[in-house]
C-alpha cells in the first residue's frame, strides 16, 4: 500500500511539473509597447473588411496591419486628404470604408481600396449640407 501511495504521489507532482512547464505563456501583446502611434488619446477604434486596426486620435488617423503603423495627416495641399488630424469619431461601414467625424470640419469617407478621403462640411447657404462642422 506504501509503495501505491509513493508511485501515486511521484506520478502527480512530474504530472503537476509538466503542466507547469507547458503551461507558460508567452507575452502576447496587442500592439508593441513603442509603436509610432500619432498620439496617446484614441478616440475610437474600427476595423476595415480586410481586417487592418484603425484608431482615431486627436493627431491623426492610424492604420496597423498587425506588424507596423501608417498615419494619416491632414495635408493643406490635398483635397483628397484627411480635413483635419483632430478625429473625433470613426465607423467601418458594410463595406469595410470609413467614416471619420472631426472636430470643426465636418466628416469624411475613406475609401481603404482607393485611399481616397472625401470631406463633407456645412455650407450656410445649402440646406443640404451637414447642420454642422462638429461631429462628435
Amino acid at each position: 500500500m506504501f509503495a501505491l501511495m509513493r508511485k501515486y504521489t511521484l506520478s502527480l507532482i512530474l504530472l503537476s511539473l509538466f503542466t507547469s512547464l507547458f503551461a507558460q505563456q508567452k507575452d502576447t501583446r496587442f500592439y508593441p509597447i513603442d509603436a509610432p502611434i500619432s498620439q496617446n488619446t484614441v478616440a475610437a477604434i474600427a476595423q476595415d473588411k480586410h481586417g487592418f486596426i484603425w484608431a482615431a486620435t486627436r493627431y491623426g488617423l492610424n492604420k496597423f496591419d498587425g506588424v507596423k503603423y501608417t498615419t494619416f495627416h491632414r495635408d493643406p495641399n490635398s483635397s483628397e486628404s484627411l480635413p483635419s488630424d483632430n478625429i473625433t469619431e470613426l465607423i467601418a461601414d458594410s463595406d469595410g470604408n470609413l467614416i471619420i467625424g472631426t472636430l470643426g470640419y465636418g466628416f469624411s469617407f475613406f475609401d481603404v481600396d482607393k485611399q481616397k478621403f472625401t470631406s463633407y462640411r456645412h455650407e450656410p447657404d445649402n440646406p443640404n449640407s451637414l447642420s454642422s462642422n462638429e461631429v462628435n
